[in-house]
């Protein structure tokens, strides 16, 4: 009798990168902020959407906007002092936004010097415009992308999984997706198995090989 497999997940950091998608959360998910910048909890899990995920706040779809800060306000014109204010009402402004429209948020990146908010419901877009932010329509919340990858993670520890390495794991509700990274030798067993299985329902799991050291961050190897 095989002996049963069990995975360890390293908590959730957020990435801020410049010409990179700033996942938060995220957002990112156990989830993380991956010009583009991450702003999703877990987004990656190697270093999610900011994620230590922050507490979703209880505000709902029926109100999204309330409290919301409002346009984001003019910088001074010191060039560098002007992008560090910026960035830091961009991020005081994801915040809000993220408390605000509750469980329709999805995700969230910077781009252009411009706060982009993915949400799943027309009210929470008027919200995100409105607060001088720009909408994006995702597919599925923040919520059901960490559904998405607590079933990954469960059929992953399962027999009925590959045996694999899991060394860096985001999600975006940006692209409806997880992506994973794993050994080179890994990545084709692996998206064979997602492919006929489909653990995660209708999230796409996109497998990517790791570069780097090989320091896992899960493993479900007996």
């Amino acid at each position: 009798m095989s002996s049963p497999k069990k995975t360890h997940t390293a908590a959730p950091v957020a990435v801020l990168a410049t010409a990179v998608l700033l996942v938060l959360s995220a957002c990112g998910q156990d989830q993380q902020l991956p010009g583009i910048a991450p702003l999703t909890a877990e987004s990656a899990e190697a270093g999610s959407s900011a994620n230590p995920d922050a507490p979703e706040a209880p505000a709902g779809p029926e109100n999204p906007g309330a409290g919301t800060t409002g346009a984001v306000p003019a910088t001074p014109s010191d060039p560098d002092t002007a992008m560090d204010e910026n960035m830091t009402q961009l991020l005081q402004l994801h915040t809000q936004l993220k408390t605000d429209l509750g469980p329709a948020y999805s995700d969230a990146w910077i781009e252009n010097n411009q706060l982009h908010v993915a949400v799943t419901t027309p009210e929470a877009e008027a919200a995100v415009l409105a607060a001088g932010a720009v909408p994006f329509t995702a597919e599925f919340t923040a919520q059901q992308l960490r559904d998405a990858t607590d079933a990954f993670k469960a059929w992953l520890g399962s027999d009925s999984a590959p045996q694999v390495q899991l060394h860096w794991l985001s999600t975006s509700g940006r692209t409806a997706s997880i992506t994973v990274r794993v050994p080179g030798d890994q990545v084709k067993p692996l998206s064979d198995a997602i492919a006929d299985q489909q653990p995660t329902g209708s999230v796409k799991v996109i497998v990517e090989e790791s570069t780097g050291p090989a320091t896992p961050l899960a493993t479900n190897a007996p």
